[in-house]
């Protein structure tokens, strides 16, 4: 429709009011082209100053309504205001559309205040927000120009608060569109307050997503003020800590991780955050994915270092520390670090530092890398834990470096002293880090203490050495300046490092002091030159020499006395000197010319040989002078000349035991000492052989002398000479000598007696071999050939080892601290003879074992004690003594220990505190203690569990096992194949481990076999006459016992009885039904459950059958009994006890027949029968037999005839009106626990009129419970019979078998490796034994099928 621009404007206004009345039947596109084609045509052609038809039109409104009424929609903001120059959008706001709104936002200068956009955007709704943000970025994009800030705000605040209800269930592509390019065009207007509402709700978005908001907020970043910068960073922060890192894909690289997650907002990122970012698990793997240069870009902003603790983590967990700190030291942040951030950084490296045996890598650190961290040294950090481990290496550099850096510190020297001090004496092994052979350490003192020595006291220096090594001792030393006599005290053997300037110095009256004299004289291993100038500093202080006492007092000093001194002492005092043993051990190490000067004061008075072998000490009759050993005929004292060490030159000159005088002396030899025997005439051979026995001393010489070839009984041998030098005191100081002495007879020849009896403690900690060791166990014999002293037994270490059970029975050990010195396990294990006669010595002496000893005896040497030494043990040593470890024990000693523990901490039982005191004995508890444990709640760890005594073990339910693990029940599935645990576990039914445990522990029993009615009983009396055993009568009888309907009964195999001799025989027998009336006799009531086999020996022949006794059908429980015919007459009747009782057990009696010619093998069985109202009596026709009666069912009494044997009956009743089915169950069976000795078979043409062999009987329970098999196997050899018409051999043992099916109790079942005392046979019972030697049994499945086989017709026979 066109209309001509001629038109007046009522008639226009006109058209356009009729227009309106038709809008809504009109489309969208007639509607569009009625404004444009007409309305915006036809005003625009009458546009007249900016307007067209305003007149008369006061407002904005009014025209909006006449001009264009409802098609104003399709108008644009632009075209309204071209049409009308005074249009107002804000007039006319409810009329807008929304895109109209969007450009009125837009249009320049119409929105001029706040106040103004706030009212037109309460028009913009949820509804339509996404129509407004879409046209006002299109209309922003057209006028190419950008909404104010302020704008920007307060639309961006509207929007996001409008669009909840759209980005909240909006998928992640709807809101990635949203964040960009919807608001991507406002974020510049964001500030504080809108973060919050921009990251709502955005922890439940994707990785993508999260990353797209952060992206539109990084592309705008420097927009925003540093308040909303540092808020947008928080939100990111806490979105991402609470995340757990899910953005973060592992093993790559975290510093990309965080680049990529905060972007420019990362500038905000610090430790302290971070650390709520990384989960404290992950810390090391994370730091590590870092390359050292991204870690130190991290590190390298000062406000990032604001968590000094977990820098210190972080940095110690980061393994490329040398590259990191490389980066790092690039950084100017090093240059402005706070003194707590570098100390940080510092802890963090140090590890790497300490930890490194590389010197390179060490001064690599301690030259370059810490320099800028050196004034971060702290006390803490070098007395911390990874100071003290620090390697040799490491700690020597830093002390260096510490020492020429000493200004620069922050520390006090005194605490670097304390440090060093700390380390030096941190393990036992002293001095720490010495090594003579290296020339870095050789100066040990300057290397690791430096210039902090002079913070040292002498009792430090003494703690840095353990007072155990000279070389040492001697540099030390020499590091003292001056020295008094408080000072020569502290330092104790360390004074061996005296020097002989510094001894020069000394004082005199400081040396001859007391105190000091005191100490010095203990020092061991002074030199000539060291001795002689301390004792020339205490003659020259006045001290006088005139008494005994003042020459002790000298004690290792005294080596180095003038030989002038002993000139102004009488003999008698010399005399009372040389019986001091400490002067002794001193005058041994002086030189030749001082004892030579000693001895002759001792002699100087002395008229004969044997008066200066008298008064003169062994060790010194070698200064005798050979004019004074002069022999006196009648005079000799053999037993002195024995005893002393005589020089080669005085033995050339005066041999003591010639072989003329051994020719006189005769038997008197046997009392000589070993020594005394070695060095005599070869003549002493023949004299020996007078002596009854000899000492093993005397054995030992007595072979030395025969090997040497000199006596005619043995080869000639020389004798080694030492070819190097001797080894002294101070050679086994060196940890090499052992190098200069290569062969056993060089080291032999070389180590005297005396270095070695000075020597010892040091010698033996020599790499000694065993060939070695045994030239000191010979030694020693020598020393001391009347036995070893017990201070020298303490010291043996590693050679006491050497020594037999016969040697040990000898010494003398009468203190506990000798003994805990022999048995220290450091020196190698005992042999268990060896250990039981060390510890019965002790005892035989007067020793206790206390508890400490036992402390120090547990484990292996404590398990080899005796039963006796065991039984000697008190309470309060088991009490005093801790825990002990009795693992490696055996059974029995477990026993013997855990009944004296129990004792001793009786007291305490029923507290928490009995379980923890008796835990370390319960490998030996029995079944009842265990059982009140298991009511105790105390959690038993499975270690404990598994090593309980296993018999024990077997006896425990499975709720007592249950209750005893408590909390640690769930490693008993851990332990599932642990032998005690499969074996307990074999013995419970898998239903209760099912039911009660409930860890799904296997391996269990089936479930039993449940019978659902009662028991019936199967009777076969063995009533028969006595026909030849030659063949057998299968003529059936004629049965008078009316036939009635028998359900078949249910035969479960559940026993055997394997007898692998010869297979079973063949059955051959025909059941018939009887044809008279069976004897009956009366059933008293009893009690009695007990299964009882009936045998009677020589049983007179007699008519009467024998009386089986039926359960009565009110009865709860029936009796089954089954006889095998033998060749006799009827025997008298047996009456079975365990009838008519009210026990729910039944038992089955089976006898067997004594003319089979294989052995009878037994077959248990379950069998279960229905109900029936009339029972058809069947009979088992044996040879010859007469006419067997029947046997009526459900009767009270039995009327005996005593002219007809009864037959072999099957009485089966039932209290039940259900039939059971005919069915085998297999059952497992344990055919590992008992074979039965096979049965020896009679003469199959003999007679007998002997009474039947023991039946077998079965024993059930009328139960619809589960039902739990017990066999029990008997046996007994019958007495020979009394012979009737025929001769007879006496009866063999037969085979008997009992099976008791009772309510299963699993928790008291019988571990098969305990064994059981033997219980007494009753009269006529057979106790069967198994045969070890028996041949191979038949298999499982053989005898399974066998068992089924017979079963089913045995079962066929009687049904």
């Amino acid at each position: 429709m066109v209309l001509k621009s001629k038109t007046y404007p009522p008639t226009f206004m006109v058209r356009v009011k009729a227009l309106d009345l038709e809008f809504k039947e009109m489309s969208h596109a007639t509607q569009e082209a009625v404004y444009r084609s007409f309305q915006l045509s036809f005003l625009k052609g009458l546009k007249a100053e900016g307007s067209a038809c305003v007149g008369g039109l006061t407002n904005t409104s009014a025209w909006l309504s006449v001009n264009l009424r409802r098609f104003s929609r399709y108008a644009a903001y632009t075209d309204l205001l071209s049409l009308n120059a005074a249009f107002s959008g804000f007039d006319v706001l409810h009329s807008l559309t929304v895109k109209q709104l969007a450009q009125l936002t837009v249009a320049n200068g119409t929105v001029e205040a706040t106040e103004d956009l706030q009212r037109l955007l309460a028009f913009v709704t949820s509804s339509t927000i996404a129509e407004y943000i879409d046209e006002l970025n299109r209309q922003v994009n057209l006028a190419n120009s950008s909404l104010e800030t302020e704008t920007k705000a307060v639309l961006l605040q509207h929007i996001l608060v409008a669009a909840r209800p759209i980005l909240r269930p909006a998928n992640d592509t709807e809101f990635m569109h949203w964040m960009n390019p919807r608001l991507a065009g406002l974020i510049a207007g964001l500030n504080r307050t809108h973060v919050p509402l921009l990251f709502e709700g955005l922890e439940a978005r994707t990785c993508t997503a999260i990353k797209a908001v952060v992206t539109v907020l990084n592309n705008s970043i420097s927009d925003f003020s540093n308040p909303t910068q540092h808020s947008i960073y928080q939100e990111i922060r806490d979105r991402t800590a609470n995340s757990s890192l899910q953005c973060y894909t592992t093993d790559t690289s975290f510093a990309v991780y965080l680049r990529e997650t905060f972007q420019g907002f990362g500038t905000f990122l610090n430790l302290r955050d971070l650390r709520s970012v990384i989960p404290l698990s992950g810390i090391q793997k994370i730091a590590n994915t870092m390359a050292p240069a991204a870690l130190a870009d991290l590190f390298s902003s000062p406000a990032f270092l604001n968590d000094n603790a977990f820098l210190t983590t972080l940095v110690k967990t980061y393994e490329r520390k040398g590259d990191f700190i490389d980066q790092l030291n690039k950084k100017s942040v090093v240059e402005t670090l706070p003194g707590d951030t570098g100390a940080a950084i510092l802890a963090g490296v140090w590890p790497a530092v300490v930890r490194s045996d590389r010197e390179t890598e060490v001064d690599a650190w301690l030259s370059t890398r810490l320099l800028p961290y050196f004034s971060f040294v702290r006390s803490p950090l070098l007395s911390s834990s990874d100071t003290l481990q620090a390697t040799c290496t490491a700690f020597r550099k830093i002390v260096d470096k510490l020492s020429h850096n000493s200004t620069a510190l922050k520390v006090s020297e005194r605490d670097v002293y304390h440090a060093i001090q700390a380390y030096l004496t941190a393990i036992p092994a002293r001095p720490r880090c010495y090594n003579a052979s290296n020339p870095k350490t050789a100066n040990w003192f300057a290397a690791y203490l430096g210039r902090y020595i002079r913070y040292s006291s002498a009792e430090d220096v003494l703690s840095f050495t353990n007072n155990d090594n000279t070389v040492l001792a001697t540099m030390l030393v020499a590091q003292v300046t001056s020295f008094n006599a408080n000072t020569l005290i502290a330092l104790g053997q360390q004074a061996l490092g005296l020097t002989f300037g510094q001894i020069s110095k000394l004082r005199a009256e400081d040396v001859a002091e007391p105190a000091t004299l005191q100490a010095l004289g203990q020092v061991h291993g002074w030199n000539r030159g060291q001795a002689q100038g301390l004792a020339n500093k205490v003659i020259s202080s006045n001290f006088t020499l005139g008494t005994a006492e003042a020459f002790h007092k000298l004690g290792t000093l005294l080596p180095g006395l003038p030989s002038h001194v002993f000139r102004n002492i009488s003999a008698d005092i010399a005399k009372e000197m040389a019986k001091n043993e400490g002067f002794l051990r001193a005058i041994r190490k002086a030189p030749r010319y001082l004892k030579r000067a000693f001895v002759d004061r001792i002699i100087s008075r002395s008229s004969s040989l044997n008066d200066i072998l008298h008064d003169v000490p062994d060790a010194l009759v070698d200064q005798v002078p050979i004019s004074l050993l002069v022999l006196q005929d009648g005079h000799l004292d053999l037993h002195q000349i024995q005893q002393k060490q005589w020089s080669a030159e005085q033995e050339v000159e005066n041999t003591t035991l010639n072989k003329e005088q051994l020719g006189r002396l005769g038997a008197l030899v046997c009392d000589m000492d070993a020594a005394a025997i070695a060095d005599s005439h070869p003549r002493i051979v023949e004299n020996l052989k007078l002596c009854a026995a000899l000492t093993e001393a005397q054995q030992t010489a007595l072979n030395v002398l025969l090997g040497s070839g000199e006596s005619q009984y043995g080869p000639k041998r020389a004798p080694q000479a030492c070819m190097s030098e001797a080894i002294t005191a101070e050679t086994i100081l060196d940890p090499l000598f052992l190098l200069s002495y290569t062969s056993t007879e060089q080291f032999d020849a070389c180590l005297s007696n005396e270095v070695l009896k000075d020597n010892l403690v040091p010698l033996l900690e020599q790499p000694l071999t065993e060939e070695q060791l045994d030239v000191l166990k010979r030694k020693f014999g020598e020393i001391y050939p009347d036995g070893i002293p017990e201070d020298q037994l303490k010291l043996f270490g590693l050679l006491s080892r050497r020594y037999t059970a016969s040697e040990i029975s000898k010494w003398t050990v009468t203190s506990s601290e000798t003994l805990m010195a022999l048995l220290d396990p450091e020196a190698g294990s005992w042999g268990v003879a060896e250990v039981k006669q060390l510890v019965a010595r002790y005892m035989d002496l007067g020793g206790n074992l206390t508890g400490p000893l036992l402390q120090h005896t547990e484990g292996e040497v404590l398990c080899n004690l005796s039963d006796e030494q065991i039984k000697t043990i008190s309470p309060e040593a088991i009490r005093s003594a801790g825990k002990l470890d009795i693992s490696s024990c055996s059974q029995a000693k477990k026993d013997q220990l855990y009944a004296k523990a129990r004792d001793a901490f009786a007291s305490q039982k029923g507290t928490s505190a009995y379980y923890p005191l008796i835990q370390p004995y319960l490998g030996g508890a029995p079944v009842k203690d265990l059982e009140d444990l298991a009511k105790s709640d105390v959690a038993m760890d499975i270690n404990t569990f598994t090593a309980l005594n296993p018999d024990e073990l077997q006896k425990l339910s499975v709720q007592d096992v249950k209750n005893l693990l408590g909390v640690n029940l769930p490693s008993l599935k851990q332990a599932e194949n642990h032998p005690a645990v499969a074996n307990w576990t074999k013995t419970q039914y898998q239903s209760e481990l099912d039911r009660i445990l409930g860890i799904g522990l296997q391996g269990g029993m089936p479930d039993p076999i449940s019978t659902a009615t009662s028991i019936t009983s199967i009777v076969i009396p063995n009533d028969t006459t006595t026909p030849p055993a030659t063949s057998s009568n299968t003529t059936p009888p004629a049965a008078t016992t009316p036939s009635t309907s028998v359900s078949r009964a249910v035969i479960n195999p559940t026993a055997f009885i394997h007898n692998a001799t010869t297979p079973p025989p063949a059955i051959n027998q025909t059941l018939t039904a009887p044809s008279t009336t069976p004897a009956t006799t009366t059933i008293p009531d009893t009690n009695t459950t007990t299964a009882m086999i009936n045998q009677t020996a020589n049983t007179p022949k007699t008519t009467t059958p024998a009386a089986v006794i039926n359960q009565t059908a009110n009865t709860p429980t029936p009796t089954a009994i089954m006889h095998h015919a033998i060749n006799t007459t009827t025997p008298p009747a047996i009456t079975d006890p365990t009838a008519n009782t009210r026990d729910p057990t039944t038992t089955a009696i089976i006898g067997h027949a004594t003319n089979i010619t294989t052995p009878n093998r037994v077959i248990s069985e379950t069998v279960t029968a229905s109900n029936t109202t009339s029972v058809t009596a069947t009979a088992v026709n044996t040879p010859n037999a007469t006419t067997p009666s029947a046997v009526a069912s459900n009767v009270t009494t039995l009327t005996p005839d005593t002219t007809t044997p009864g037959p072999h009956i099957a009485n089966i009743t039932s209290n039940t009106t259900t039939a059971a089915p005919v069915d085998t169950t297999a059952i497992t069976h344990n055919t590992s626990t008992h074979h039965p000795s096979p049965i020896m078979p009679t003469s199959p043409t003999a007679t007998s009129n002997a009474t039947a062999p023991p039946p077998i009987i079965f024993t059930f329970t009328t139960s619809t419970t589960p039902l739990t098999v017990k066999p029990t196997i008997t046996s007994t050899v019958a007495s020979p019979t009394t012979p009737r018409n025929t001769a007879h051999p006496p009866t063999t043992a037969t085979t008997s078998a009992t099976t008791t099916v009772t309510t299963p109790r699993p928790n008291k079942t019988t571990s098969t490796k305990t064994t059981q005392p033997t219980k007494p046979t009753p009269v006529g019972f057979i106790n069967l034994k198994p045969v070890t030697t028996s041949g191979a049994n038949l298999s499982f499945s053989q005898l399974h099928m066998l068992s089924l086989t017979i079963g089913i017709f045995l079962l066929r026979r009687f049904l």
